[in-house]
């Protein structure tokens, strides 16, 4: 189980201590619906960035385990192009959290976003499956793919906004569905326990690390 926050606010413009009211309200509001423990986080925009990375040190106080909020790209609202591009583990003072970024395709020495949301919906369908099979194939590693309920409704209503976010939202939202299945018919796809379990032990060899197994032994409970 994993949230998004409660208010949907970027994490940049919200103070320490209201983001942890964010996430504590999210975190114990799906825990009573569902009745599982919510270990992974990824917040709204892609903002945990630069100067809001204090966000981890949060989130390994409230008990999550992985953080899917850092995207590695070049973007005046959000990203960090020098994070790494693939999960890795962080220290903190606070303890550990696997950050599981959202995907690029290295082209020419800049990572070209393929798999979120309205870049899913932007690049033809072609441009998406090459961008997955060059990170699994030539470079080993995992993709992560990301979209929201709506972007599966042509018809869902929309705000009074710009024409240009209107056009962001809509472009290609009637052939979402369609992508997705071509995805699910192309690729293999588990749950990002699932995957982090999987290449934490393959980085380790047959052993795993210590915080993947505990992280393992927390889905099985």
């Amino acid at each position: 189980m994993a949230c998004h926050s409660y208010w949907h606010r970027r994490v940049s413009e919200l103070t320490p201590s209201e983001f942890r009211e964010d996430i504590h309200r999210n975190k114990v509001v799906l825990e009573d619906i569902s009745g599982k423990a919510v270990t992974a986080f990824r917040a709204p925009t892609y903002s945990i960035v630069k100067s809001s990375e204090w966000a981890w040190d949060i989130l390994i106080e409230e008990g999550f385990k992985v953080d899917s909020s850092v995207f590695p790209i070049h973007h005046k609202r959000y990203g960090n192009p020098n994070s790494e591009r693939f999960p890795h583990e962080i220290q903190r003072e606070t303890g550990t959290l696997i950050v599981f970024p959202l995907s690029t395709v290295r082209i020419a020495g800049n990572n070209i976003p393929i798999v979120a949301g309205g870049y899913l919906r932007f690049f033809p369908y072609s441009f998406t499956k090459f961008g997955i099979n060059k990170i699994n194939q030539a470079e080993k590693q995992p993709a992560v793919i990301a979209f929201h309920p709506w972007e599966l409704d042509p018809f869902h209503p929309m705000p009074k906004v710009s024409a240009l976010k209107r056009f962001r939202h809509k472009v290609n939202i009637e052939k979402t569905e369609q992508k997705l299945r071509q995805l699910l018919n192309d690729f293999k796809f588990d749950s990002m326990q699932g995957v982090l379990n999987q290449y934490f032990t393959r980085l380790e060899g047959v052993k795993e690390s210590e915080f993947a197994h505990d992280f393992a032994l927390s889905r099985q409970s």
